[in-house]
């Protein structure tokens, strides 16, 4: 036969509060009050706890992934727009603020979306929420991203907002216009200005604003600058003419060095754009050729596109992504990806590429109203999906969305995760949708 245990001095205080709490409620509303809700209150307790949980995995998971580059301070800035960005918003599309986005200020951070307008910076994740917002009053708003860091700046125009996360960090002006700017992931920025008795200069700032280096460029114009990441040497390409022949170069610089640790010259090729990646790759896009280095020994090799036209490109993840045709307006392209030592992974398009943006294993591109998924180890297609008439711009989430800027709102758009079977999501539920409309007209038609 069980013993029975008499009940102990915590348990008769337990008992005591649950009467009191069914007292209270039968003052308060009658007899027909509600029962206490004891499990109410452990789902909740069970959602905190959970919640609770899940932050701490994915900062650990984030820490062990950086761990090369781990700063505590990058760390609480991402936890900041984690928390903010928690829950969910109430999908797409969503009105763009403003009334213009251009395509370049309109970018994939993480599977969220950053949108530049010519009012403000706004970052959503992929549910519409947003995230933050920040106001700006630039005439010609450009934008860097790195890390958790943006740098908004007004290009030729002396204002900049360097951005933090959720965190407005510095609101500055320089004292000449400015023609480009970049961020590093550890939050130093540099700033290419119009020169006072120079062509151009490089103005460099420690991540608290204050002036850390300055190199004059004599004789060509600053068009493109990125940071490695801890944002001690910077890769500046600049651009000016020599008998009438236009001459690109990129400086390679050390911020505790006053003389160039590398340069090098392209003749005839604008340079766009340049990335100094992670791995310590570089590459530079101009309109008739990429231009590749490593940091190891900077030795600049040119990837000619032999005469055809430069139609988009991407400089992402450690990776480089040019789009290239052989009609200038309209016709097919081939993408190619170049990552480290490898060969080019090269994706054909039956029509002009007009955006790129990759993501983990895939990359999207546009063409003319369609978003075409491709996985990027073999250049194999996966899926197409419809982005709209009006779609100018692409994003992607994840290997299978895509945010597509339009004229005045932002959409989502999505494929099946595929095997290869061709075929966007849209395409297959209109044929599921036709062939049950065709099933129903049989069935009228025999019993008619």
């Amino acid at each position: 036969m069980p013993k029975h245990m008499s009940p102990s001095e915590s348990d008769l205080k337990s008992m005591k509060r649950e009467y009191e709490e069914e007292v209270r409620a039968v003052i308060e509303y009658g007899e027909d009050a509600p029962p206490p809700k004891k499990e109410s209150k452990r789902k909740i307790m069970l959602i905190y706890i959970s919640g609770g949980i899940l932050v701490i995995v994915a900062v650990f998971l984030m820490i062990w992934m950086s761990r090369d580059t781990f700063s505590l301070t990058e760390s609480l800035e991402w936890i900041k727009v984690q928390l903010v960005g928690a829950g969910e918003g109430d999908g797409f599309p969503v009105q763009i603020k403003g009334t213009n986005i251009a395509e370049k200020n309109f970018i994939s951070v993480d599977g969220d979306v950053a949108a530049l307008s010519d009012t403000a910076l706004t970052v959503m994740n992929s549910t519409g929420k947003e995230l933050y917002s920040v106001r700006h009053s630039f005439d010609n708003p450009f934008m860097h991203h790195s890390g958790n860091n943006f740098i908004l700046y007004n290009s030729g125009g002396a204002g900049y907002i360097v951005q933090r996360g959720v965190d407005t960090a510095i609101t500055g002006t320089e004292e000449n216009d400015i023609s480009a700017a970049a961020v590093a992931k550890s939050g130093e920025f540099a700033l290419g200005v119009q020169g006072r008795e120079v062509a151009s200069e490089l103005n460099v700032y420690m991540r608290d604003g204050t002036a850390k280096y300055n190199y004059q460029f004599f004789d060509t114009y600053i068009t493109a600058i990125s940071l490695n990441a801890d944002g001690s040497m910077g890769a500046v390409c600049s651009m000016g003419t020599q008998n009438g022949e236009l001459i690109s170069k990129i400086t390679i610089l050390d911020f505790n060095n006053e003389t160039p640790v590398a340069q090098y010259e392209s003749r005839g090729n604008m340079l766009l754009d340049i990335l100094w990646g992670e791995s310590g790759r570089i590459y530079a896009v101009g309109d008739s050729a990429l231009i590749i280095a490593s940091d190891e020994g900077f030795d600049f090799q040119e990837f000619s596109y032999g005469g055809q036209y430069l139609t988009a490109y991407s400089l992402e993840n450690n990776r480089a992504y040019v789009s290239i045709s052989g009609h200038e307006y309209t016709g097919g392209c081939t993408v190619h990806m170049f990552s480290d030592n490898a060969a080019p992974v090269l994706m054909e398009t039956d029509t002009r590429v007009e955006s790129i943006s990759p993501i983990g294993g895939a990359v999207g591109v546009l063409t003319g109203e369609q978003v075409i998924f491709f996985e990027t180890e073999e250049g194999r297609e996966l899926d197409r999906a419809s982005a709209g008439t009006d779609v100018k711009s692409i994003a992607l989430a994840s290997e299978n969305m895509a945010y597509a800027l339009g004229i005045s709102e932002i959409r989502a758009v999505s494929i099946r995760k595929s095997t290869g079977i061709q075929g966007g999501i849209s395409e297959l539920l209109e044929s599921s949708q036709n062939k049950e409309a065709s099933g129903k007209q049989s069935s009228s038609e025999v019993s008619d």
